[in-house]
Parts: structure tokens; C-alpha cells; sequence
């Protein structure tokens, strides 16, 4: 997973860390579901704290709604920008921003047992939970969707859906799949992961390729103006 560093290097630092992951794991999914025989694989809906701050030096304040993964569309490149426009469609969503105050009241007003089962119902309209854990080392804040964690909120685990954990330190990338342990349930931990790995290389080789392309054309045009003969008439007046 040493790609995803050289991926933001190679898009100039465009996209986030986290779009680069999410956009991966929809790639994942998808191959993970084609190999089971589905061959239009739908979108998926997940639950993914997103931080809402527009200032990277404020505190994480995340949001509860859900999120849709754009499994459904083909493509590494299109996938990677598809997902980036959803995540800042979500981002300036009044309905992702309203959610997060009344979850943060709900933990403020109610028992901590209450809140928490509100919590689970939110979670429960999405198949899959997915959590971006990203930091350097131990002595350094926790960052959760790029941005520093204030607290934990345990939950129960389901015993249903998927759940994918992604975890950094030191441009080092890990990955964890819990999914039911049914043989009928389409993605396997372990090919999720190898999937994961391989969309990684995938999107690094394309993106590759192309910069490839853009130079060679840069160059060309660039050599086209060093060979023409330009013819500057004087005015006779």
C-alpha cells in the first residue's frame, strides 16, 4: 500500500488521503462483487465520519449521515473523481451538519446508553462502516478523516454488514474487514484486502501513464513552437 503517498504525489496533492482510500475500497467492492457473479454492481451505502470543519486547524466535527461509495461506476480515474465530488457535496450538506449537532446533544442530554443505541439506528440504514485512522506515530493526535479525535463513542458490534478499518502511521497503510462469517456473503476479508492492494497499483499505474501522456504532449507542442518560423511584416506607413 506504499502507492496511496505516491498517488497524492502524482495529482499534485489534489485529492485527500482519504479519497484516495474510499475510492479504492469502491474499486475493491466492486471487483469483490463481479467475482460472486453480480454484474452491474450498485452503489453502496456507508457509514463514514467525515469532518465538516473547513479549517484543518479546528477540531473533528464529524458527521453521522451516510455516505454513498461509488461502487457502481467503472474506472479507477472516474471513480477517484466521482468519489471526490460526493464527499464535498456531503461536506456542505445543511442535513450533515444538522445530524452532527443533534447526535453531539443527544450525548449531552441523554444517558450514554440512549445516545448510543440512537447512534447504532443511524448506522444501521448503511450495509457497511468504514473509519479512516490516520497519525504518524503514538505521541501525535489521533486523526480520523484527516483531522484530530476529541473522543471515542464504543458501540456494539452489529453482527451484520461490513466493516472496514483503515489505519496509517508513518505513510505506512493497514487494513481490517470484519463481514459476517455466512458462505453466502459476497465479500470475503481476505479478497477485500488483496482487491484493496491491487486497485492501489492500479490507480498509481494509471495515473502514471497518464502524466506520461500529458508530458509527451507538452513536450510536442513545446518542440512545435521551437521549429516555427514566424514573419513579422513591417508597416510601410
Amino acid at each position: 500500500m506504499n502507492q496511496i503517498p505516491a498517488i497524492l504525489y502524482m495529482t499534485y496533492f489534489l485529492f485527500l488521503v482519504c479519497d484516495v482510500i474510499l475510492s479504492c475500497l469502491a474499486g475493491s467492492l466492486r471487483s469483490c462483487l463481479k467475482h460472486q457473479g453480480v454484474v452491474f454492481p450498485e452503489d453502496v451505502t456507508v457509514y463514514y465520519p467525515m469532518n465538516l470543519e473547513s479549517s484543518s486547524t479546528l477540531r473533528c466535527f464529524t458527521s453521522f449521515n451516510i455516505f454513498s461509495l461509488p461502487v457502481g461506476t467503472e474506472g479507477a480515474i472516474p471513480r477517484l473523481w466521482e468519489l471526490r465530488l460526493r464527499r464535498s457535496n456531503v461536506s456542505s450538506f445543511v442535513e450533515a451538519i444538522t445530524s452532527s449537532t443533534i447526535m453531539q446533544l443527544a450525548f449531552l442530554i441523554l444517558p450514554a446508553s440512549a445516545a448510543t443505541r440512537l447512534l447504532e439506528y443511524v448506522m444501521n440504514r448503511a450495509s457497511c462502516s468504514i473509519n479512516c485512522i490516520l497519525g504518524h506515530n503514538l505521541d501525535q493526535d489521533l486523526l480520523l478523516d484527516g483531522s484530530p479525535v476529541e473522543k471515542f463513542i464504543p458501540l456494539e458490534d452489529r453482527g451484520y454488514g461490513l466493516s472496514i478499518t483503515i489505519i496509517e502511521s508513518k505513510d505506512s497503510f493497514q487494513l481490517a474487514v470484519l463481514a459476517p462469517s455466512s458462505q453466502d456473503y459476497a465479500i470475503k476479508p481476505a479478497q477485500l484486502c488483496v482487491e484493496f492492494a491491487r486497485h492501489t497499483r492500479v490507480l498509481s499505474a494509471r495515473l502514471t501513464e497518464r502524466a506520461r501522456v500529458v508530458r509527451a504532449r507538452g513536450q510536442k507542442i513545446l518542440n512545435s513552437r521551437r521549429n516555427s518560423v514566424f514573419i513579422v511584416e513591417e508597416n510601410d506607413g
